[in-house]
């Protein structure tokens, strides 16, 4: 009897742990897209330079444009 609970327990946390990578991963994948669209857009305003070097001092604005996408994609969501 023992066994049994403990195995149906384990069965529900594999799946609750399973479900949160799946969060986990999506939220990733919307990072890493919304991250992409950012460093984009910074790239067309700096279509002039000869290298890609001012995106690390571009940085601090990269994440505040990608903090922004996010949030305007959960407003999006929560409609």
């Amino acid at each position: 009897m023992v066994l049994e609970s403990q195995a149906s327990h384990a069965s529900t946390t594999d799946v609750g742990t399973s479900h949160g990578q799946s969060i986990c991963n999506a939220g990733l994948q919307m990072y890493k897209l919304v991250s992409k669209k950012a460093v984009a857009k910074i790239l067309q305003n700096h279509s002039s330079a000869e290298d890609t070097d001012f995106l690390i001092q571009e940085s601090e604005q990269i994440q505040k444009l990608v903090r922004e996408y996010i949030r305007y994609a959960q407003k999006k969501l929560h409609k």
